[in-house]
C-alpha cells in the first residue's frame, strides 16, 4: 500500500465489498475438511470428483463449496442428482454415464471460465498493511484490530481462543465475513502459512431461525421497548 498516493474523499456513506465467499458453515460444524483457496474466497471443502467431502456420505455442491455462480451450481447440482441416484441403485451404471458426460463437459468449460476470471481479478495477498488500531475487523461484534492484538498480546494465539475472547466470527454471518481476516492476523502474527491455522468449531444454528419457524406456528409481531435493556415497566425518565 503506497500511502503516499492516498487522498481523502468526505462522504456520508461508504458500502465496503469483501468479495464473494462461499457459506461453508455447516461443513464446519460437520467438521469436514476444508482448504485454503485464496482466489475463491478462503476456506473450501475438499471434494472428491463426485463431489463427496472427507465425510463418506456428505456432499458440497453449488456456490456452498466455492463461488461459481448459477450455471456452475446447477450443473453440480444436476450431476449430484445422477450420482446421488446411482449410489442408491435408482439408475444403472451405464445409463448415469451417459447423462452425467455432457453435463461434465459443459461444467469444465464454465470451470475453465471461472479460473481466468479469477486470476484476472486476483485481489492482493492481504490488506494488513491498511489496518489501524480504530479499524472495525468484525463488523457483527464490533471488534476492533486494536481489540484483536491486544488480546494476541496477552498470550491469545489461536483462533478458538480469540474467539472466545473477542466473540469475533460468533456474530450473525458466523464468521463469513470476518474468518479470513482473523486467519490471516494469526498466521502473520504466528510467522505461519494461513493453511496452517487451525479454524474456530462452527456452532449452531449456522444462520438465525426465527421462534415460529421452529415451533411451527404464526407469532404475533414484537415489541421492542425504546430501551430494551431497562426492568419491564420502567420508562425513560
Amino acid at each position: 500500500v503506497d500511502r503516499g498516493r492516498s487522498r481523502t474523499i468526505p462522504a456520508d456513506l461508504l458500502v465496503a465489498g469483501f468479495g464473494l465467499t462461499p457459506s461453508v458453515e455447516l461443513l464446519r460444524a460437520m467438521e469436514c475438511r476444508l482448504e485454503w483457496n485464496a482466489l475463491r474466497g478462503g476456506w473450501l471443502p475438499v471434494r472428491s470428483a463426485e463431489f463427496e467431502t472427507s465425510r463418506k456420505s456428505v456432499f458440497a455442491v453449488g456456490d456452498g463449496a466455492g463461488i461459481g455462480g448459477v450455471e456452475i451450481a446447477l450443473r453440480e447440482g444436476a450431476l449430484m442428482g445422477l450420482i446421488a441416484a446411482e449410489r442408491l441403485g435408482g439408475l444403472p451404471q451405464a445409463e448415469a454415464l451417459r447423462k452425467k458426460r455432457p453435463l461434465l463437459g459443459e461444467l469444465a468449460r464454465l470451470e475453465r471460465f471461472r479460473s481466468a476470471l479469477e486470476r484476472l481479478y486476483a485481489p492482493p495477498a492481504d490488506y494488513l498493511d491498511l489496518l489501524t488500531p480504530e479499524t472495525i475487523v468484525c463488523r457483527c461484534e464490533d471488534v476492533t484490530a486494536g481489540d484483536l492484538r491486544e488480546r494476541q498480546g496477552q498470550g491469545f494465539a489461536s483462533a478458538a481462543a480469540l474467539k472466545s475472547t473477542t466473540r469475533m466470527t460468533m456474530g450473525r454471518c458466523q464468521g463469513r465475513n470476518c474468518l479470513r481476516t482473523l486467519t490471516t492476523l494469526i498466521a502473520q502474527a504466528t510467522d505461519q502459512p494461513i493453511e496452517s491455522v487451525a479454524l474456530p468449531r462452527g456452532r449452531t444454528p449456522v444462520r438465525p431461525v426465527l421462534l415460529g419457524d421452529l415451533i411451527q406456528e404464526a407469532l404475533p409481531p414484537i415489541k421492542i421497548p425504546a430501551d430494551p435493556h431497562l426492568p419491564r415497566g420502567e420508562k425513560i425518565s
